[in-house]
């Protein structure tokens, strides 16, 4: 058989010190012990033990590059009818001239036949080339490649490329690959901006912030993220005139916009920074404190009644022991009827705050805002925030 012949010249070969077209770089040692790894793989190939046989010419292969190993490598796979594979193995080979190139060659083109029947060829072009590409095919099979471009066979259907590179946006391209197509696919990643941030405030609060021509928010405003690079940053308010600045944004760093706002003679409307009491809240507060009153009474019913339930439970005669279990049932009862009470005057309390308070701002609002601005009366709900917490009041100005 033509097969046999191969395998056996191959040996012939080695034996007399073909190695003169190996990698110069191997050493004595590793010349040794590929040229024996190649002996076992020949004799699993003869047996058509081809599986096992890809072990040692691959390790010799590792230890010696060779066309002719590879060429041996690729004879196993087609062998083993994984052509996939075997393709790749016989081009890798047939990059340098050897021995049995021309057989090779002949392989190769029965090869691609068979898989133009169920194969697609891709070739992938990803910008930048040193892009990582995980290549998903129908089969469930999956190879990754360091680098673009590249050339490979995959099963017909469905497949997916996932492209990364450290510096770009992960992109993920979905192709349907049909048997025999010839297909190019080119990737082009999107480069992650380098942010830095913002911190915008202005002599008007309230005034509209546009950034680049695009609406962001109102002054003031604390470390907004922006992509690093020159920035337009506007202010503007009616009865001002805008304020246009041009900053520099650098990356992970803060870059700090002051806008003094300048008047442009017409009516300006008056900036009131302490509003003084929502209208809202007098009645939501008083709300809520109803609410409050109403589970306190609920939890002081229950406290009323498990303390019944306690008293029920049997006592002992006199001069004999307290039965174990109506003690523990009885210490239990009180602690809950104790625990109810407790959240029942925890809960009038806060119902009594609530109430107060609802009352104290309609009061303080009952004159309108600009009356109560006048008499230097206000009342501003606070919400301020910690690394470790969040509390929540109100500052009550005279």
């Amino acid at each position: 058989m033509r097969m046999r012949a191969a395998w056996a010249v191959l040996a012939a070969l080695l034996l007399v010190g073909s190695w003169s077209l190996a990698a110069v770089a191997a050493s004595p040692d590793d010349e040794a012990r590929a040229e024996e790894l190649v002996k076992q793989g020949l004799e699993l190939a003869r047996a058509k033990k081809f599986r096992e046989a890809l072990k040692p010419f691959e390790e010799a292969n590792r230890l010696l590059p060779h066309p002719e190993i590879q060429h041996n490598i690729a004879r196993a796979y087609e062998e083993l009818g994984e052509y996939r594979a075997a393709y790749q193995w016989f081009s890798r080979a047939l990059k340098q001239d050897y021995v049995y190139a021309t057989e090779g060659r002949e392989h190769l083109a029965k090869i691609e036949q068979e898989l133009r029947r169920t194969h697609a060829r891709v070739t992938v072009r990803a910008v930048p080339t040193n892009a990582k590409v995980v290549l998903r095919m129908s089969d469930g099979a999956e190879e990754t490649y360091l680098s673009t471009p590249f050339q490979t066979w995959a099963p017909a259907g469905a497949t997916t490329l996932v492209v990364t590179n450290p510096d770009f946006e992960k992109a993920e391209v979905e192709v349907e690959l049909a048997p025999g197509e010839e297909r190019d696919i080119p990737v082009e990643l999107k480069v992650i901006p380098k942010m830095g941030f913002l911190r915008i405030q202005a002599s008007v609060p309230g005034a509209s912030i546009y950034v680049d021509e695009v609406l962001v928010g109102t002054a003031p405003m604390e470390s907004i993220a922006h992509p690093a690079g020159l920035v337009q940053v506007k202010v503007k308010a009616r009865g001002y005139k805008p304020d246009v600045q041009s900053v520099v944004v650098k990356e992970n760093e803060v870059a700090s916009v002051t806008a003094l706002l300048e008047s442009d003679g017409s009516e300006i409307p008056v900036v009131d920074d302490d509003p003084g009491v929502p209208n809202w809240l007098g009645p939501t507060l008083i709300g809520v404190g109803a609410v409050a009153l109403v589970t306190a009474i609920v939890f002081h019913a229950q406290a009323f009644s498990t303390n019944d339930e306690a008293n029920q439970v049997p006592l002992p005669a006199p001069g004999q022991d307290p039965n174990p279990d109506d003690e523990k049932r009885y210490n239990d009862l009180f602690n809950e009827a104790k625990d109810y009470q407790t959240y029942a005057q925890i809960s009038y309390v806060a119902a009594g705050a609530f109430v107060v308070g609802g009352v104290l701002c309609i009061v303080l609002d009952e004159d309108g805002p600009e009356e109560s601005a006048g008499s230097g009366v206000s009342f501003t709900p606070q919400l301020v925030a910690t690394p470790d917490t969040v509390g929540a009041g109100a500052l009550l100005r005279f």
